[in-house]
């Protein structure tokens, strides 16, 4: 069975040298465990992304068990759809001065009957 690809985005104060080697410490531990393929950190905004393979469900709590008091947030990532195709454009909508001219050529504006 194959899994799909899952993203983790953790909020962590990566300032604080104590936070981040116990963050780095945590997910190299559960690198071995878990189907993690990329860990990747931002210092300005104080976030982890993890992707993988992995249980969304499950790695949250593993990581809150082992490094709890480091971590202030965790939330999936929203996937993009690859393959999605756009819906089309509406049809454009014409003027109402324009709609009444085009009625009167097209024979639109004329009443049944009248014609």
């Amino acid at each position: 069975m194959e899994q799909k690809e899952s993203s983790l985005v953790i909020t962590v104060d990566l300032c604080c040298c104590r936070s981040l080697t116990k963050i780095r410490k945590t997910l190299c531990k559960l690198q071995g465990s878990e189907d993690i393929r990329a860990i990747m950190y931002d210092d300005k905004a104080g976030t982890v992304t993890i992707s993988g393979g992995f249980d969304p469900l499950v790695l949250p709590c593993k990581l809150r068990r082992k490094a709890g008091s480091v971590i202030k947030d965790i939330h999936l990532k929203k996937e993009r759809e690859k393959n999605r195709v756009p819906p089309p454009p509406p049809p454009p909508q014409l003027a109402p001065a324009a709609r009444a001219a085009f009625g009167t050529i097209c024979g639109a504006g004329v009443a049944p009957g009248r014609a």
